[in-house]
């Protein structure tokens, strides 16, 4: 699951996700987030990236301030 996000970028309709896991570092592209992203309800969010990976938030009102501003402006 993601516990941190160091930063997203937007281009061309993808967005580039660095971010750290419950398994280290990662990076992923996610492509027409408004159908890759799943709300699965009390907080927890699902996103799919272009290979198929699935990347959860267990809770966003856990994460820090600057993680959640992040998250709230690309989806």
């Amino acid at each position: 699951y993601i516990t941190k996000v160091e930063a997203i970028s937007e281009e061309f309709g993808a967005t580039y996700w660095n971010i750290l896991t419950s398994r280290g570092r990662r990076a992923f592209v996610a492509k027409g987030l408004r159908d890759n992203v799943a709300y699965l309800g009390e907080g927890r969010i699902l996103i799919s990236d272009v290979d198929g990976n699935r990347y959860e938030i267990e809770d966003i009102a856990a994460l820090d301030d600057e993680s959640v501003s992040m998250i709230m402006r690309v989806i």
